[in-house]
């Protein structure tokens, strides 16, 4: 693999989660009471957050599915 492919493909990879992560820790920051925690920003920064970490795993369920239905086509 070369160098610049390298780096291009991890600049991609690591920008979303790194933008998630940096909301996810704004909005804790925002917290000053108890009640805070359940606020609609606070909240969607950690579902965003789910999201992001089952990405991988809804790639590779569509992955399987084309795989599949390729081999049902043969």
């Amino acid at each position: 693999m070369r160098v610049r492919d390298f780096v291009i493909g991890t600049t991609f990879g690591v920008l979303p989660g790194t933008f998630v992560y940096v909301l996810a820790g704004r909005q804790l920051m925002t917290i000053e009471q108890v009640s805070d925690i359940v606020s609609l920003r606070v909240l969607g920064s950690f579902a965003l957050l789910g999201v992001l970490a089952l990405i991988p795993t809804f790639y590779r369920i569509y992955k399987k599915r084309q795989t599949n239905s390729s081999s049902l086509m043969k």
